[in-house]
């Protein structure tokens, strides 16, 4: 698993994968993030722009809240379990 720290830039190669990725995605979820630190804050900007929905899961309304399709309030560890399941039931599966 890879991971940034805070005040550490992407790696290029890394930052290229997460635009190709965005161009590519019909629904993008937002979980655990401020919305504030970019590059990476751009990304759901940018999928929104491409058509993407955008789903946010994070203890407390953000900057990129306004702009999502649906806002869940609360910790992911609860919220994502339940998603999950009704998504299945949906699905059928």
């Amino acid at each position: 698993m890879d991971t940034v720290m805070f005040g550490e830039p992407i790696p290029k190669d890394i930052l290229m994968q997460c635009m190709e990725a965005v161009n590519d995605c019909d629904c993008m979820l937002l979980i655990g993030t401020s919305g504030t630190v970019n590059p990476a804050a751009q990304l759901p900007i940018r999928a929104l722009k491409q058509g993407a929905q955008l789903i946010e899961i994070n203890p407390e309304k953000t900057s990129l809240s306004p702009i999502c399709q649906s806002v869940f309030t609360g910790k992911s560890g609860v919220i994502l379990p339940l998603l999950v399941e009704q998504i299945k039931r949906i699905l059928g599966t």
